[in-house]
């Protein structure tokens, strides 16, 4: 629904169940639609950083925050699920990955891939995608690699 005197104005931030201290709300960067009234005119007490976008961009721009904050939840859910179910890994351990990894794409941006992908080794990867098959990420995790790899997708797919 559009209506001419509604601006739309989103935190760039996920809210659980808990508050958070409010030094992390003074950093929530907010994204406001272009053409408006500016965010310092509508928030004129809040310092956060802001950030202008094209109202034909929001559907794309939403859909890439689900993607980043969502989609992590559900993939971080299942791998601690399956650690701790299956070898017993708590998660406490189980984390020192996922907070390496995110440290380092900070740090590195996409360079921060390891394993077989960074490699292109493409014979663990058909292990891996074969592995899954029992738990139907199979797809998932092929389409992962065919979307962001898109030469990868003729190899993978003769083997």
């Amino acid at each position: 629904m559009n209506v001419d005197e509604v601006i739309g104005v989103h935190p760039l931030m996920t809210f659980g169940l808990e508050l958070y201290p409010f030094e992390v709300y003074q950093k929530i960067p907010f994204v406001i639609e272009k053409g408006g009234r500016k965010f310092c005119d509508l928030f004129p007490a809040l310092m956060n950083p802001h950030y202008e976008i094209d109202k034909g961009q929001k559907a794309l721009y939403h859909a890439k925050c689900v993607m980043a904050s969502n989609f992590l939840v559900l993939i971080l859910n299942n791998y601690y699920e399956y650690l701790k179910q299956t070898i017993g890994i708590p998660l406490n351990d189980a984390t020192l990955l996922i907070d390496t990894t995110l440290a380092n794409v900070r740090l590195l941006g996409v360079k921060a891939l390891t394993g077989p992908i960074s490699r292109g080794d493409l014979g663990t990867v058909q292990k891996n995608i074969s592995a899954l098959k029992l738990s139907s990420e199979d797809q998932l995790y092929e389409k992962f690699i065919t979307t962001y790899f898109p030469s990868l997708k003729d190899e993978l797919c003769s083997r």
